[in-house]
């Protein structure tokens, strides 16, 4: 067995010695180091992994306990099972600070932590295996604690590579101070969650939790799949519902291999932290992970909801990929990209949501020399939403999808040394072109920068900032040849709409209507179309002959009805209306009035616009139909149009009643009348109501039905009768029945309030000729044919309600009782009732006697038991008892007569001393009578306890209270009362015992102990071995008295494989370490015994050893190296070389020779290996009639000749046919290469032309003429121009000939509309033609207007006008016969007279003027005939016999004694105070010189506007209380935009108003009018917010300013300018 051992521990030794060591395939100048585990061998210290500048090895050795077993393999650090892994946890625990190496012979499922303790290093190689964490309770599988190392590894070269798997929390959790190396291992956490829902216990939440120091190595040499390195660290297939990173970062964490893929939220995450946290990429791959590479998002944690710390990524190299969503989320981070080395280049390319996006301010990105490029998704590939972004170096952001470089509004970078290679998209959010982006910093970086859109370049302003701007296109307007004005050009700018110009030119006769690309050509774009193209574009005008009149045609209140544009002169106004118009139900139009004129059929536009205008205004008249479609309104009724039937509607009040018609400016009469039936139609109606012989009313608005006199209760019907105007159009509309009812329906047969008991149901009448419901406590009734209804028995009042048609109602409350209800009294023994409702008695009876039989007294746990005898001819017994009154008690039942009960001890009450026990019974009348008892509650009493026994009750007999006490006074050394027994130094100990029973004091309250005998010393045993570096004896008495001490060692004891030290008291040895050489210098670095020599056989092919790579003609060579430090041959003596994989076919030893064709393909060969390439067909190139097609690729002739290429070519000798009158002359084509004639023609040239002769008249409407160059071409026409008139036919303006008919509607010269009148009728014709306009008719004449009125002794006269033809007929009024004097009043300002003007007074009479001073005037003066008479208040004239003059003046008096007279703001406070802006300060100050306050400026500036009611009740400000004099101002002028507060939540009420204020105040009160003329004042600058305000304030005379060149803005306004301000911007 031994010998079997032995071999299998050789075999391993030499397969150590056999197997080479790995290298990483490129060194960099950063750590990056590659390592391979060898099982056998021996090191005692193992260097740290991280930081290593060469290759190294790592060995296996035992865990230091002391081999007993020579060789036995089973005590090497192999791991078989989980009880292994426990073995190392536990002996690590008690040996802090060592180094630990193990490997796993097969796998192995974990289900406990293991923790790395402080200070010690695990190093475990998987071997090939795979170790299944299934660890619960929310615990990664391994802790590696403060000080402590974990290193994972693997040594297979090929098959299975180390596999960490299972369902923990996760794999690794790293402490702050502790250290995690990841070596050609996978870690690949999986769910065991089966139902979709995360268990927070048992689900991985990532691979590695890191709060310390992670380095993840590539392991082993590269051994690549088609798709997957899986020799290199794979962090993956954490499944998860909700949470799944890869790695979880709080610390640094080093990626220098390795792939980190397919994780379910995030590659790589940062946590919250209390402090920056750092990721360095030097190599490795983050790919195909949902969510982020790398999330510097910092995970949220209940208890910190935000962080104040960011995360450090730096890319030194390594790719970022294929990634579901940002290849960098940095919203809590700090990127730094710059690449270290051309052989690990830095790319982040191909992720789904972006490669680095920055949304926090404190997030920033530096970014140098790598690639971003294949991003989609986010708002670009570097998205710059907040933060800062600098790019330096030869940084490639490229060939993303959307947005290269995508920044946000307002955000630019900074541009840092920018390298001749960088390639920059560019994108930004502005839409204000041009937009800055970056400064220049002295370099020319305009060339770095692309335009991720077409239409955008990159180019400086004049500060020299980088800008992002935007394409234009000049657009050029020319007036052409015909045209006057100046030419005018604009930019158009790339892809964005250019509205052209309106009309620009002008030319005498025409008006421009478009735009054309060729002067004089036909029209391109319309004036003011939009231009899309982006390209330059001259235009000019396109000219049309003017036909621009307009006929607008509206309502008699002036409201449109049609316009119509682009009329000629000589349109028809009637044609025009086609087709005719109409309005709302139909309603056609019937006639038209301009002035006082009908347009008539055949009227032009021309006809009324004798003036030239440019337009007309035509009144539209109806038919009238309207007025059937008017309405009646009474109350909430409303009826449409006429009826000759209908239903009846009540009311129990007057209505108002308002008649609406659709257009009531055109009716002539509107009036109303009532009549008490229906009629059969609307004439029969009108016969009846609105003849003389009936009321009928001129409707002026709505009235009330109390003015119609109406019976009450009698049913009646409204009318209105309306006429329209001119075409005398009538209707009548009316309503239904409405019947006016104030009279509520009557109830008899009770009074209301009134009782009935005792008496059966009760019978009531209710009486209404309109009744409609009747209700009984709410429920209805119906009445029988009497009106009458039955009240049955209640024990409540019962309410009738009963209401007719009109809502009239009448209430009455009854009550009616079928028995009586006694209210008991009882007195001396005796009881007696009154009915309370009737009054009924009941006589004085003795109560009947009850005994109630109990004891007196209980005791608290006793039961109290009773009994008592129910008294002859009571009923309904029960009992109860109360500590306080409450119930009539439980109901009892007799048995015989006889009432028993009991009472349980545990319905007492804690704390009562007794309680009343109470039996009651019913009389046969209803009386309810009780007796009651009082029964004493008592503590129990007498009888002696002991400690065993309680004492017994001398009242009922129970044990009661608590036993008497123990007495542990006695002390016996007894076995039975023993604590514990004597020890080495220590006597025994004892219980004291109860003197009485005997019982011991053990776990009593008053427990008791005492000490008896003597300590029985120390045995101790000989020395031996202890932990490492320690020796121990025990005694024999007590194992656990133990007594330790130091090891004394001597020098190393060495033998071939290892070296130990011996203790030499106790020969205890230290752990056998494997000589160790992780330098490879092949010394063992702690004995310094020489191990081995240098083995240059080692047939290592990787990239640093490569020679020369695979071509088409043989494999890579590579130098062969040392099995054992890895060290290459190259430059040794024992140099050498294999060769290693196959053949690249791909790659050539040679280049392709010279191309090889035949008539339609070519093709090479590679001299190297003759492999033909590049075969194709022949292409590219034109043949034409002299030569063949030239081959693009291999340039030789290939294919036929080509055709012929006809091409119009002038030449006289190709003449078809010569020019004539109407055809140009015809060529025949040529070929353009070899001049042959072809069969096509073109044409050249123009026509010659026709020389026509003069125009003739054929005297039949047509007219014709004769070419000269050819009498056979012949043109003739309709002759056409000229005007028929009603006497003449129209003369053609091309030929002279007269053609056509006369035109009855078109009128010649003096052929005029003209009236013929009679004093009765009138008649309008044409005076030429006799056409009639207006037949024969009777005047329409309107009222009579007094030309001339009539004297005592003279006839006056009076005149009325037809308003058709405008005859005027006069009528003479008879003198007065009485003699009438005039006299002439009047005033001055500040007051009027009454009455006022030319009076005729009646010769003999009396006139009396009174003279009414207007508001602060007084009457100075009145003067009669000339002459004073004093400051009266009237003045008469007495028996007047001639005409007189009598005036009156006015003084004005003046209200604030503080506002003096002739100062520049006394009318301005005139102003203010007349029309109600301010009344002072009190009523006889102003106080001009006050400050005038914000708040008292917008209630002047309100009252100005008519203090109108702001539409909004919600205040803004909280400093403006509700209730406030300038509360409603402030709501008006915030509504208006008049101001905006000195915050959002404040207005400052009290503070000053200055001179700005006021005057923006007023500006934006005007709808801040623009205003021109240069700034007057070096202290309004242009960027202020008053600067236009006080412009206009000083266009329109309000304010000249506090100089010639100052305005004073914050200066505070006294009140006196600010009503001054007021008065001068008044409108």
């Amino acid at each position: 067995m031994k010998k079997r051992l032995f071999a299998i521990l050789l075999a391993l030794c030499l397969l150590a010695q056999l197997l080479p060591f790995t290298a990483s395939a490129v060194r960099l100048d950063w750590p990056h180091p590659s390592s391979h585990c060898v099982c056998g061998g021996g090191i005692s210290n193992h260097k740290a992994m991280n930081g290593h500048t060469t290759y190294e090895g790592v060995y296996f050795t035992k865990d230091g306990k002391e081999n007993t077993s020579g060789n036995d393999i089973s005590k090497m650090n192999v791991i078989r099972s989980e009880a292994d892994l426990m073995e190392i946890h536990h002996n690590a625990a008690n040996n802090k600070g060592k180094t630990f190496y193990y490997y796993l012979a097969n796998d192995v499922t974990l289900t406990k932590r293991i923790y790395v303790w402080e200070g010690c290093t695990f190093v475990i190689c998987l071997h090939g295996h795979t170790l299944t964490c299934n660890v619960p309770d929310a615990q990664s599988a391994f802790l590696v604690m403060n000080n402590a190392r974990l290193v994972f590894t693997d040594c297979q070269f090929s098959g299975d590579r180390g596999l960490i798997t299972g369902d923990s929390c996760a794999a690794v959790s790293v402490a702050e101070a502790a250290t995690f190396e990841l070596y050609g291992v996978s870690i690949c956490m999986t769910s065991s969650e089966t139902d979709g829902i995360r268990d927070v216990y048992n689900d991985p939440v990532c691979g590695v939790y890191n709060c310390g120091t992670f380095n993840m190595y590539g392991g082993c040499y590269y051994q690549k799949s088609s798709d997957y390195p899986t020799d290199r660290p794979v962090i993956s297939n954490i499944r998860n519902t909700k949470y799944g990173p890869g790695v979880i970062n709080r610390g640094t964490f080093n990626m220098y291999d390795g792939i980190i893929s397919g994780n379910e939220r995030n590659g790589v995450m940062s946590t919250i932290t209390r402090s920056d946290d750092t990721i360095n990429l030097y190599g490795g791959t983050i790919t195909g992970n949902t969510g982020a590479g790398i999330a510097a998002t910092h995970w949220p944690m209940p208890s910190i909801a935000t962080s104040d710390y960011y995360t450090n990524v730096n890319l030194y190299g390594g790719t970022i990929s294929e990634n579901t969503g940002a290849g960098i989320d940095a919203a809590y981070g700090r990127v730094t990209m710059a690449q270290q080395s051309s052989a690990i280049p830095v790319e982040i390319k191909n992720n789904k949501g972006g490669a680095i996006s920055l949304t926090r301010d404190g997030s920033t990105a530096n970014l140098g020399t790598g690639r971003i490029t294949g991003n989609s998704g986010g708002k670009g590939a570097v998205a710059l939403s907040a933060g800062s972004l600098t790019l330096t170096g030869d940084v490639k952001i490229t060939g993303n999808t959307g947005a290269n470089l995508y920044l946000a509004s307002g955000k630019t970078v900074t541009l840092d040394k920018l390298g001749s290679a960088a390639e920059i998209g560019l994108t930004t959010e502005s839409t204000a072109v041009p937009v800055v982006f970056a400064e220049a910093n002295g370099t020319n970086y305009a060339s770095r920068f692309t335009p991720d859109s077409a239409g955008y370049s990159i180019g400086y302003n004049a500060a020299q900032q980088l800008q992002l701007q935007t394409m234009t296109y000049p657009v050029t307007y020319a007036p052409g040849a015909n045209g006057t004005g100046d030419s005018k050009t604009v930019n158009k700018e790339h892809d964005k709409a250019l509205e052209l110009e309106g009309a620009l030119f002008t030319r005498l006769g025409y008006t421009q209507v478009g735009w054309s690309k060729h002067d004089g050509g036909e029209m391109d774009y319309s004036l003011n179309a939009i231009y899309e193209q982006n390209e330059a574009l001259t235009l000019y005008p396109v000219w049309e002959e003017r036909s621009d009149y307009t006929v607008h045609i509206v309502n008699q209140d002036g409201s449109k009805v049609m316009d119509y544009e682009n009329v000629k002169w000589t349109d028809e106004i009637w044609n025009l209306l086609t087709p005719r118009p109409t309005r709302e139900n139909d309603e056609r139009l019937q006639a038209l009035l301009i002035g006082n004129k009908r347009v008539m059929g055949g009227d032009t536009y021309g006809t009324f616009a004798t003036g030239g205008e440019d337009s007309l205004t035509f009144v539209a008249f109806w038919s009238g139909v309207f007025i059937d479609y008017s309405t009646i309104s009474v109350g909430d009724s409303q009826w449409t149009g006429f009826r000759s039937e209908g239903t009846e509607h009540f009311f129990n009040k007057d209505q108002i009643v308002q008649i609406n018609t659709a257009h009531p400016e055109e009716l002539s009469y509107f009036e109303y009348a009532v009549g008490d039936q229906f009629y059969s139609n609307s004439l029969a109606a009108d016969d009846v109501l609105f003849s003389r012989g009936h009321d009928h009313f001129t409707y002026t608005g709505a009235f009330n039905t109390a003015s119609l006199n109406l019976e009450e209760g009698k049913p009646y019907v409204i009318y209105a009768q309306l006429g329209t105007k001119l075409l005398a159009r009538y209707g009548v509309v009316c309503t239904e029945k409405i019947i006016i009812d104030k009279t509520a329906p009557a109830i008899t047969g009770a009074k209301n309030g009134e009782v009935f008991c005792g008496e059966g149901d009760k019978t009531l009448t209710v009486t209404d000729l309109y009744l409609d419901t009747v209700t009984v406590n709410g429920v209805a009734v119906t009445p029988n044919e009497q009106g009458q209804i039955t009240l049955t028995d209640a024990r409540t009042p019962q309410t009738v309600v009963a209401t007719d048609k009109a809502g009239n109602s009448t209430t009455l409350t009854v009550t009616v009782h079928a028995s009586h209800s006694y209210k008991w009294q009882t007195e001396n023994g005796q009881y007696w009732g009154e009915c309370e409702f009737c009054g009924n008695k009941v006589e004085k009876t003795n109560v009947p006697t009850l005994t109630i039989t109990a004891p007196d007294a209980v005791c608290r746990t006793q039961d109290f038991e009773f009994s008592f005898l129910l008294p002859e001819g009571c009923t309904d017994p029960a009992y109860r008892y109360e500590f306080s009154f409450s119930g009539d008690g439980e109901p009892i039942a007799p048995v015989d007569g006889l009432c028993t009960g009991t009472i349980p001890a545990a319905s007492y009450i804690a704390g009562e001393n007794g309680f009343r026990f109470i039996a009651s019974a019913t009389t046969a009348e209803g009386y309810r009578f009780s007796v009651s008892k009082n029964i004493t509650l008592r503590e129990h009493s007498g009888g002696t306890a002991t400690c065993t026994e309680q004492a017994v009750c001398d009242h009922c007999g129970q044990p009661y209270g608590a036993l008497k006490a123990h007495s542990f006074t006695a002390e016996n050394a007894q076995k039975t009362y023993l604590k514990t027994a004597a020890t080495c130094t220590e006597k025994a100990v004892y219980y004291k015992s109860c003197a009485v029973c005997g019982a011991s004091s053990k776990g009593t309250d008053d427990e008791a102990t005492f000490v008896s005998g003597k300590p029985l010393g120390h045995d101790w045993g000989a020395w031996t071995p202890d932990v490492e570096g320690t020796h121990k004896r025990v005694c024999a008495h007590d194992a656990g008295h133990v007594e330790t001490a130091d090891c004394t060692y001597g020098d190393w004891n060495t033998n071939r494989y290892s070296h130990w030290k011996t203790c030499t008291v106790c020969g205890g040895e230290t752990e056998r370490l494997n000589h160790s050489d992780p330098d490879c210098d092949h010394f063992c670095d702690t004995c310094g015994i020489k191990m081995t020599e240098h083995d240059f056989t080692g047939e290592l092919p990787i990239t640093a050893l490569l020679y020369r790579e695979a071509n088409c003609l043989s494999p890579a060579l590579y130098y062969k190296s040392c099995k054992i430090c890895m060290l290459s041959s190259k430059g040794t003596d024992s140099e050498a070389t294999f060769a290693s994989g196959d053949k690249n076919p791909n790659r050539h030893a040679e280049d392709p020779g010279d191309w090889q064709l035949d008539a339609d393909s070519h093709w090479r060969f590679y001299t190297c290996c003759h492999l033909e390439v590049d075969r194709g067909a022949h292409q590219g190139g034109t043949a034409d009639c002299l030569a063949p097609a030239l081959c693009e690729v291999c340039f030789h002739s290939y294919g036929e000749l080509g055709p012929h290429h006809f091409v119009n070519q002038l030449n006289e000798f190709r003449l078809k046919s010569a020019a004539t009158c109407t055809s140009p002359a015809v060529y025949y084509q040529s070929c353009s290469t070899c001049h042959a004639q072809g069969t096509g023609t073109f044409e050249n040239g123009e026509p010659l032309g026709h020389d026509w002769g003069a125009w003739t008249s054929n005297g039949d409407g047509t007219h014709s003429r004769v070419c000269k160059r050819d009498a056979s071409h012949t043109e003739g026409g309709d002759c056409s121009g000229g005007t028929a008139t009603c006497t003449e036919k129209a003369v053609c303006t091309t030929c002279g000939g007269a053609y056509g008919e006369t035109d009855p509607e078109h009128h010649a010269n003096g052929c005029t509309p003209e009236w013929k009148t009679t004093e009765t009728e009138h008649e309008q014709s044409y005076s030429l033609c006799g056409k009639v306009l207006v037949a024969r008719a009777a005047h329409t004449f309107g009222e009579w207007t007094v030309t001339q009125a009539p004297t005592p002794r003279e006839n006056g006269e009076q005149e009325r006008t037809c308003a058709i033809c405008a005859y005027k007929q006069t009528q003479t009024i008879p003198a007065t016969g009485e003699v009438y004097h005039l006299i002439t009043a009047s005033a001055g300002v500040g007051g009027s007279i009454s009455p006022a003007g030319e009076i005729a007074v009646r010769e003999g009479a009396s006139q009396t003027f009174t003279f009414t001073p207007d508001s602060r005037y007084a009457v100075a003066d009145v003067t009669v005939d000339g002459v004073s008479v004093g400051a009266v208040q009237t003045y008469t004239f007495e028996n007047v016999d001639r005409a007189h003059t009598i005036a009156v003046s006015f003084v004005k008096l003046r209200t604030f004694v503080d506002v003096p007279e002739g100062s520049y703001y006394e009318e301005a406070v005139d102003w203010a105070e007349s029309n109600g802006i301010t009344n002072g300060t009190d009523a006889t100050h102003f106080s001009p010189d006050e400050l005038c306050t914000r708040a008292q400026a917008v209630t002047f500036l309100w009252r100005k506007a008519g203090s109108p009611a702001p539409k909004s009740d919600v205040m803004p400000f909280t400093d403006v209380p509700a209730g406030s004099y300038y509360y409603d101002a402030v709501l008006w002028a915030v509504e208006n935009g008049i101001t905006l507060g000195t915050s959002a939540t404040t207005f400052s009420p009290n503070e000053t108003c200055t001179r700005a204020h006021i005057v923006t105040f007023l500006w934006r009160f005007e709808q801040c009018p623009a205003a021109g003329g240069e700034n007057p004042f070096s202290d309004v600058s242009s960027r202020a917010y008053y600067a236009d305000a006080v412009l206009w304030a000083v266009e329109r005379g309000i304010t000249n300013g506090t100089s010639e060149t100052t305005f004073g803005p914050d200066e505070s306004a006294t009140r006196a300018q600010i009503v001054t301000f007021l008065w001068r911007g008044r409108k």
